[in-house]
């Protein structure tokens, strides 16, 4: 019996490439053959399940530390995981303020990836503090990177 293994991460406790192998080497096992292919829903880990090198920009995040952002380029299409330059995990310690922009950090990985001159990109959104609090729309920034 052939079986796809299709999972998304456990946070906190296995990624989705982690879980997937996992899985997979259960089915193995008993003596089926298995199928991996890591889901991610846009958010952490995004980039992982998609596979391949990953870049990492140093970036200024929403409470003005640095942050590691990752980012990949690959055949002209720029792919950016935007809670690793903005998410919620990076303002859960500080209280939500409308004077520091919520997406701050995700202008400057937008300019850095853009000076690859990408035909596409592509920006996973889920997970991130795009909306400023009390707002419906998301909040412009500008980005001098």
């Amino acid at each position: 019996m052939r079986v796809l293994i299709a999972p998304d991460k456990f946070r906190g406790t296995a990624t989705a490439v982690e879980t997937a192998e996992a899985l997979a080497a259960g089915i193995a096992d008993e003596g089926h053959r298995a199928v991996a292919v890591p889901l991610a829903d846009g958010g952490e880990d995004t980039l992982e399940a998609l596979g391949g090198a990953t870049e990492v920009s140093m970036l200024t995040g929403p409470l003005g530390t640095s942050v590691p952002a990752q980012w990949r380029l690959r055949s002209g299409r720029a792919v950016v995981e935007t809670p690793r330059a903005s998410g919620l995990e990076l303002r859960r310690a500080a209280a939500w303020s409308t004077s520091s922009p919520p997406s701050a950090g995700t202008g400057p990985w937008a300019t850095r990836c853009a000076a690859f001159a990408p035909r596409h990109t592509t920006t996973c959104s889920q997970g991130s503090t795009w909306l400023a609090p009390g707002r419906s729309e998301p909040r412009a920034e500008r980005s001098g990177a």
